[in-house]
């Protein structure tokens, strides 16, 4: 139990009841992308380094347009860039079949189906070119029990290589039904199709009274059910859209893509180079009972989905309706696991929109994964929408969320978590130790500028209230070498909202600044626990915020457990601002600390080694939290009794002795670790 017992102050409490929550006009408009340059630096996400050196951006295309299709369109050409001429890779022994115009010569058909039904049953496999010397349109085709690639950017059946045009599957004006339907009805061998060189666009499916086959109405563009593979290499999937009428019967979830593995561990969606999930909708008008309109991008459930390359990018899609889902780029449910190594100029989970919550991503259970190649661009979740929480990623139910050296920018939620959102879950986020592509190692992993009308506006830990709830129910955020900057909240916290009793934050060696608008950094509230080692927390107060308390910690006398937090090893500097703001039965500790208030105004609960002095910062205004060369928070403390676990934000080791000269603190422990979330080994650094 996270008690006072743990460090020496054991009461009982219950949430003190906050004030409702105000989502009008004083909410925090969503970040503007009139200027992708300034937010989209080069080809991965900058804006500044973290103290202040600007770099030149690569020069975007235009994007916002104000027509969906057009600006999908774009994104898609942006993404095909560099896709080459070479062919797929014909395997031995599959034969080549030519789809084109029925004036071509060298064409063996001038009908996809006709090419699909004829290409072998497994074990063989075979290759579908599919030239763009005709038009494929009202197109609903069906892949049942085959090992198919399909390829297009054929000028003719002449061909012997693609270019860089994708040829178009068109569903517009079809028969109510995806563009394609991929289906193992066997599933006693595994399937696989490839999809290469495609555009599939136009499907439309909606529900009607009648009971019809979900297999059928899910993923208007590309509906996968059963043991199969499926890879997506320089394939775009836009501009398709399923609706859900109300009473109606209930099946309309992945407007671009949904895909069901029915739990074989063979079954998955993989997004290779140059593809995208792009401008597609899944809107809900049902008020019925059931999983509904859900995943604009990509619904995903007992399967796996991938983009492990870093050209890929689920963008701009869009969850509504009178009842609307959630996840307006990808959702998943069901023990659906998920990877990215996404990031980019355009790439990553971008500019997607729900009605309800999870802007980017919406996650029920399921382990799911940011991670870059190595050396490679960080993934991002950037510029996404929530009309209800989590603007960026909402998660609960037991899921699992890592993200390594990944990049949260820009999100917006009208409810909680701009950034981020979980409940019963483990967040896990931070860097690896190789520099990321594009940006210096401290900004590898990144919550910035992401915005809420509510509590949290970079991220919400919220423990889900149960009358029982099972073993290991609970939610834990563990944050480390992260860069937390610009975020804002209409409400309470502009860094994050902490709920509920087996609600955990840890963080080290992480820099918070320039965090704005809300009165509090952190909300820490009904016996909740909060760690901040090794971190530095200066730079927050802009002169138009109200005054800020930079720890307010809520709780309710009738509680069994303490609401917590506990500061060690690290540096709050937020003069003329409150440090800690308690009501009720509360814990505040600070050991081997340098604060900006008296200890003696601090009422703590446990301290050592406190002092009020200037740390010495080189420009926190500008976000440079690395300490001057005399800084008194040098050689503070030594390591006992919570050692760093880590490198400090740039990378440097530990508790290296300093070579220089240094200001002498009021109350210094004895050692050589320096407090914050840097470490200074050298008068010359």
């Amino acid at each position: 139990m996270k008690s006072g017992t743990i460090l020496g102050h054991g009461l009982a409490m219950i949430l003190v009841a906050a004030a409702p929550v105000d989502l009008g006009a004083a909410s925090p408009e969503r970040p503007p992308l009139t200027d992708l340059g300034s937010l989209l630096s080069g080809d991965a996400l900058p804006g500044k380094d973290s103290f202040g050196e600007a770099r030149t951006p690569q020069a975007p295309p235009p994007i916002l347009t104000g027509d969906p299709e057009e600006e999908a369109e774009i994104i898609g050409d942006w993404l095909l860039r560099g896709a080459g001429e070479l062919a797929a890779p014909v395997p031995a022994g599959s034969r080549i079949l030519r789809v084109g115009s029925e004036e071509d010569a060298a064409c063996d058909y001038d009908s996809v189906q006709d090419a699909i039904d004829d290409a072998r049953e497994p074990l063989e496999r075979d290759v579908i070119r599919i030239a763009r010397n005709a038009e494929y349109t009202e197109k609903a085709l069906t892949i049942n029990d085959k090992n198919v690639v399909l390829e297009g950017g054929y000028e003719d059946c002449g061909a012997s290589a693609p270019d860089t045009r994708n040829t178009i599957l068109d569903g517009t004006g079809g028969s109510n039904r995806p563009v394609i339907r991929i289906r193992n009805e066997d599933d006693s061998l595994p399937m696989r199709v490839d999809l290469n060189r495609l555009t599939i666009q136009g499907g439309t499916t909606t529900t009607s009274r009648f009971r019809t086959s979900a297999s059928r109405l899910n993923g208007a563009g590309v509906n996968i059910r059963g043991r199969v593979g499926t890879n997506l290499t320089n394939t775009i999937v836009r501009n398709n859209e399923t609706t859900s009428r109300r009473s109606s019967v209930r099946a309309n979830n992945g407007g671009g893509i949904y895909i069901d593995g029915e739990g074989f561990e063979d079954s998955y969606l993989r997004l290779h180079r140059g593809s995208g999930v792009i401008n597609n909708t899944a809107r809900n008008d049902n008020s019925g009972r059931g999983v509904l309109g859900n995943g604009g991008g990509i619904y995903c459930q007992r399967s796996r989905v991938e983009m492990v390359h870093p050209r890929t990018t689920v963008a701009t899609n869009t969850t509504e309706g009178d009842v609307p889902g959630n996840g307006g780029g990808i959702y998943t449910h069901r023990g659906c696991t998920f990877l990215s190594r996404s990031g980019g100029l355009f790439r990553g989970i971008f500019m997607n929109e729900t009605e309800g919550s999870g802007g980017g991503l919406h996650a029920i259970g399921g382990r799911h994964e940011f991670r870059s190649v190595p050396g490679g661009i960080s993934p991002m979740v950037v510029s996404n929408r929530s009309e209800g929480d989590g603007g960026g990623i909402r998660a609960y139910a037991s899921s699992t969320v890592e993200l390594t050296d990944t990049v949260v920018a820009g999100n917006w939620a009208r409810g909680e978590g701009g950034g981020i959102a979980v409940q019963s879950l483990d967040l896990i986020m931070g860097r690896s130790d190789t520099p990321c592509d594009g940006a210096s190692i401290d900004r590898c992993s990144r919550l910035d500028g992401n915005a809420s009308g509510g509590h949290g506006g970079a991220l919400l830990v919220d423990q889900q209230v149960l009358v029982d709830p099972p073993e290991g129910w609970e939610t834990s955020a563990e944050i480390t070498q992260t860069d937390i900057t610009g975020n804002s909240s209409g409400h309470l916290g502009s860094v994050a909202m902490v709920r509920g009793i087996s609600a955990d934050l840890f963080m080290e060696g992480v820099a918070i600044h320039g965090n704005h608008r809300s009165s509090r950094l952190f909300q820490v509230e009904d016996q909740a626990f909060t760690r901040i080692h090794w971190s530095t927390i200066a730079g927050n107060r802009d002169p138009d915020d109200p005054p800020l308390q930079v720890f307010r910690l809520l709780n309710d006398e009738d509680n069994e457990v303490n609401t917590t937090v506990f500061i060690h090893g690290s540096i709050v500097w937020e003069p003329q601002a409150t440090m800690f703001n308690r009501t009720g039965p509360t814990y505040a500790g600070a050991l081997c600390t340098i604060g900006h208030e008296r200890e003696e105004n601090l009422d703590l609960s446990g301290s050592g080694y406190y002092s009020r002095i200037n740390p010495r910062l080189r420009d926190s205004e500008e976000g440079d939290l690395r300490l001057e060369a005399n800084s008194p928070a040098i050689d503070y403390c030594d390591d006992r009794p919570l050692p760093p676990q880590l490198d400090d934000l740039f990378g440097n080791p530990r508790g290296v002795p300093y070579d220089g000269s240094t200001i002498t603190p009021p109350n210094p422990g004895t050692g050589d670790y320096d407090l914050g979330a840097h470490e200074r080994a050298a008068e010359s650094d």
